[in-house]
């Protein structure tokens, strides 16, 4: 349980006892567990043998970014005893980072899985939004991918839910819009992260324009991904059907080679240009 004082409260349950407490510097926007199911974790990262690994808690202020280890334990599947050892250490460490930029603010976040975790930034003044991306890495712990725009027709996020079930992401919009799209979107590999990393590739499986009268505060998932629940400020809340077979999105090859047609294209370009230059030149010289 989060305040807006920053108080941070975890309870069991059912008894709903106290068994943790923490205090931010601001008001706690959004927080999330890192989930605790061993078909969450791909098995070409983890493929073999199921081990635990510290179940993490991730919160954002509009400034900051936490990241703590909790107590209690998961299943996942480790190739060998060292990775788990790894792993397990830098999970077990804090991690803190402030907004990718000044004017930027923290929104929402959410784990994508155990080593990765998604947030929505916004800049109110430039009106537009931006997905960040952290991952866990067994030598570094925790470090920030690069940070991507969501395009210019996003111009901020309210709400932000995962549906682990589907491999789903859901945002909503300051518009009254809310948008789809797939998990592998956010699984490029960071070679590529570093080539376009200022412009989200991925495209919105599906959109659902004016859910609500008012902005929308919060969205969730319901647990078989079939439907999406939407609140407002209105005290309204919305209950919107997915369309069927958004669990099959394009691959990241798609995007890779989407991005290559238009940089080809861009050379082309640039190419002609400089040879109608080069031509007109001459031209005056003659």
């Amino acid at each position: 349980m989060a305040s807006s004082l920053g108080d941070l409260s975890i309870v069991s349950f059912p008894a709903l006892e106290p068994i943790y407490f923490t205090k931010a510097e601001d008001d706690i926007f959004s927080l999330d567990f890192s989930p605790a199911d061993n078909d969450t974790v791909p098995p070409s990262i983890f493929p073999y043998s199921p081990v635990f690994l510290r179940i993490q808690i991730a919160y954002v202020t509009a400034k900051t970014l936490h990241i703590l280890p909790f107590r209690d334990s998961k299943r996942i599947r480790l190739q060998n005893k060292k990775t788990f050892h790894d792993l397990h250490a830098a999970a077990s460490k804090s991690a803190t980072y402030e907004t990718p930029s000044p004017g930027k603010s923290f929104r929402n976040i959410r784990f994508l899985s155990p080593t990765k975790v998604l947030a929505t930034v916004n800049d109110r003044a430039a009106k537009r939004a931006y997905w960040a991306v952290y991952v866990l890495n067994t030598e570094l712990g925790w470090r920030e991918c690069k940070v991507r725009g969501m395009g210019r027709g996003i111009k901020g996020v309210t709400g932000l839910d995962v549906c682990l079930k589907r491999k789903l992401v859901a945002i909503a919009t300051s518009d009254i819009t809310v948008h789809i799209f797939h998990m592998d979107t956010f699984a490029v590999p960071l070679l590529f992260y570093s080539l376009v990393g200022l412009t989200f590739m991925g495209q919105a499986l599906q959109t659902i324009d004016k859910v609500a009268d008012f902005t929308l505060t919060q969205i969730a998932f319901s647990p078989d991904g079939k439907y999406l629940a939407c609140s407002s400020v209105a005290n309204s809340i919305s209950l919107i059907p997915l369309a069927e077979g958004l669990e099959t999105p394009s691959s990241w090859r798609d995007s890779i080679m989407e991005f290559l047609f238009y940089f080809l294209g861009l050379v082309v370009l640039v190419i002609a240009v400089q040879a109608f230059m080069l031509m007109r030149s001459r031209g005056v010289k003659a």
